[in-house]
């Protein structure tokens, strides 16, 4: 109960809560980006899937939660939408932030760690879009 009144306060007031939003029922992770970028992430990820048998089943499954949503100015958002309280069991179990971490540094510890593995995820996919329009020559050794 006293994580959830303090990601409402976070959600309302915190400046590091920024990539996320809370609402009664959802927690919504985000990232604003220009379109072309956040399309191509997000097709990062789908091809992701495709390489990964138990990401891609676990994100197949998650898919409907995944979105781009034009913004204005050609930004758009890449969303993760959650059902709020498993997305606030996640964020307290991840094993990835100090385990005395706030809420705050919490929350920027998830989306920090997020966007690492998205700009992992989304630098493999553009190796292999260079590689398909321009591949490698076979070395001779």
């Amino acid at each position: 109960m006293r994580l959830i009144f303090a990601l409402a306060l976070l959600a309302l007031a915190s400046p590091l809560s920024a990539e996320w939003r809370f609402t009664a029922g959802q927690a919504t992770w985000y990232v604003e980006r220009p379109t072309v970028v956040v399309e191509q992430v997000r097709d990062a990820l789908l091809w992701h899937r495709s390489t990964d048998p138990l990401f891609g089943a676990l994100f197949t499954a998650a898919l409907p939660n995944l979105s781009v949503v034009a913004t204005s100015g050609g930004q758009s958002e890449l969303r993760i939408a959650m059902p709020r309280a498993q997305a606030e069991a996640w964020i307290t179990a991840y094993a990835g932030c100090p385990e005395d971490a706030t809420t705050a540094e919490r929350l920027a510890c998830v989306d920090n760690d997020l966007r690492r593995e998205f700009r992992r995820i989304h630098g493999a996919y553009k190796r292999l879009l260079r590689d398909t329009e321009h591949p490698a020559e076979d070395s001779e050794l």
